[in-house]
């Protein structure tokens, strides 16, 4: 196994909703209501792994290697919240899992996080 990453608060693994799909713009009119200082700094996304390595490039191969064995699967959305109050605002997103293994996503996290 390659040696663990260095991991960073500047870079996360992500999964980021199509930008034309209904999912895109609920989320972004959701932002845009908690005047979220990042909405025009990032995408609408819901983490897998926050901090993420440092040199993501890098880490390409590991995240590879850990979604080998996992099949494919569809998530949605389901549940949205705020943390932070009202100075920070920051919206948060739940995917479910909606199509194939109902673990996949927790298998795939996990994977994820036992390469880096």
């Amino acid at each position: 196994a390659a040696p663990l990453q260095s991991l960073t608060h500047t870079t996360s693994l992500c999964i980021v909703p199509p930008d034309d799909g209904p999912a895109w713009q609920a989320v972004q009119a959701a932002r845009l209501s908690l005047r979220d200082a990042g909405l025009y700094r990032w995408p609408p996304h819901a983490n897998l792994i926050y901090p993420f390595a440092a040199q993501p490039r890098a880490a390409a191969r590991d995240v590879r290697d850990a979604c080998k064995g996992v099949a494919p699967f569809r998530v949605r959305l389901a549940e949205t919240g705020v943390f932070g109050g009202k100075r920070r605002g920051v919206l948060w997103l739940r995917p479910d899992v909606v199509a194939g293994d109902a673990s996949s996503l927790t298998t795939l996290q996990t994977r994820l996080c036992e390469s880096l």
